[in-house]
């Protein structure tokens, strides 16, 4: 009796690995560039919102044109941006290393 031909895994044809290379090659340094940004954008969001609240008056903030926000809104608005920032900044990063690990 013969033996059943064993299939290629679809991950090993020549296609599939040269679209998962394409696809890694954009995916990577754009995943980290926006984790770090992120990141930062979180830090200074949440730097901005303390300066503002404690003191800093040259500091504005504007939820749109014109419309400033009252003084007693700006930390809370702040740190739910700051969150906001930070909890796209871990997925990004966590995706980031999924990709990289592909690559191995």
């Amino acid at each position: 009796m013969a033996e059943p031909q064993q299939r290629t895994p679809l991950w090993k044809k020549s296609g599939v690995t040269a679209a998962r290379s394409v696809t890694l090659l954009f995916a990577i340094p754009v995943l980290t560039v926006l984790s770090l940004g992120l990141a930062i954008c979180s830090a200074v969001v949440l730097a901005g919102g303390l300066l503002k609240t404690f003191g800093w008056k040259e500091l504005h903030m504007e939820m749109l044109p014109g419309m400033h926000l009252p003084y007693w809104l700006d930390l809370p608005v702040s740190l739910i941006f700051c969150a906001l920032f930070l909890v796209l900044s871990l997925w990004s990063r966590k995706k980031l290393k999924f990709f990289l690990q592909c690559t191995k």
